[in-house]
């Protein structure tokens, strides 16, 4: 977490803040697990098509990774990467040495399928990266809940959901799936428990008040 975001703390009361800080680190350690586990299965699965560095560049082309997370995700995907044990990309043939030669015809072939072959892999990688977003989603999802347990004898869940997509600074449509996917988790118990109180008796109105009987006589 940022200075600028443990200072956010400050607002709970000080038994509760060292609770606070390791649940955000556990967050963020969990968010990089995910995105670690995701990475490496990307890679592996386009590794017919791209060497491993490039795969990892398009990882995080196509899936929303916050920049000061982007070197540790690398860094752990790469070393669970086996790199003898990845197949070989394909050679991809050279448009320069075919213009050299003057093969004009097979250098536009070439080019055709280069390009045909850049926007399957392209659009291949948005799916993956799709699901990939769909498991971070999730794991935003678990990092909440546990905020909320921690906050909930002092806050209600909207402010508690609040806090944590302020802290991890979620983009618009992150945020408002979280918030969605949080509440509507915790929605059951809350209900059942709050449904469960006895209603507050009615308050009277002022013209039903009466003084007792002793008091009115007295005056």
């Amino acid at each position: 977490m940022s200075v600028s975001n443990l200072v956010s703390l400050r607002q709970f009361p000080p038994a509760l803040r060292p609770r606070l800080q390791v649940a955000y680190a556990e967050a963020r350690e969990a968010l990089i697990a995910t995105h670690v586990e995701h990475a490496v299965r990307f890679t592996l699965e386009f590794s017919r098509r791209l060497p491993p560095l490039e795969a990892l560049d398009l990882y995080f082309r196509v899936v929303a990774v916050p920049l000061p997370m982007e070197e540790s995700i690398a860094s752990r995907a790469l070393v669970q990467l086996e790199f003898d044990r990845l197949p070989e990309s394909p050679r991809k043939p050279s448009l320069v040495d075919q213009l050299r030669s003057f093969q004009l015809e097979a250098a536009l072939d070439t080019f055709r399928e280069q390009r045909h072959f850049s926007e399957t892999t392209f659009q291949l990688a948005r799916l993956a990266g799709a699901r990939a977003a769909e498991a971070v989603l999730a794991t935003h999802v678990e990092n909440t809940l546990r905020l909320v347990e921690i906050l909930e004898e002092i806050v209600w869940v909207d402010e508690a959901v609040n806090h944590y997509i302020h802290t991890f600074r979620l983009p618009l449509a992150m945020a408002h799936m979280v918030f969605q996917r949080a509440r509507a988790r915790v929605a059951g118990r809350y209900v059942r428990a709050i449904a469960s109180l006895p209603a507050p008796a009615p308050r009277k109105k002022r013209s039903e008040l009466r003084l007792p009987e002793s008091v009115r006589i007295a005056s």
